[in-house]
This record gives C-alpha cells, sequence and structure tokens, in this order.
C-alpha cells in the first residue's frame, strides 16, 4: 500500500475537478489579501508623507 499525502488523500476525497478550483480560490484570494495590504500601507505612507 502506498502512503499519501495530506494533499493528496484530500484531492481524492473532493475530486480532482474541485481540488483544481479550490487552489486557483485560495491563490486568487491570497493575492487580493496582499493587493488590499499593500494599498493600505501606501495609503498610509502617503498621508504620512503629506502631514
Amino acid at each position: 500500500m502506498k502512503k499519501l499525502s495530506l494533499q493528496e488523500k484530500w484531492k481524492s476525497r473532493i475530486g480532482p475537478k474541485d481540488f483544481k478550483r479550490n487552489t486557483k480560490a485560495k491563490r486568487d484570494g491570497n493575492r487580493a489579501i496582499g493587493f488590499t495590504f499593500i494599498s493600505m500601507l501606501v495609503s498610509v505612507v502617503f498621508m504620512i508623507s503629506h502631514l
């Protein structure tokens, strides 16, 4: 019996298409969070520099 990683077990349990969709959604979510963080940081720096 071969050992499966947790990711492979999860993938086989929910199906490959759903796994791919969920992985892409997580990546897009992380990108959106990063973009929001960067834009907030830039706006704070802009406000501090113009005071």
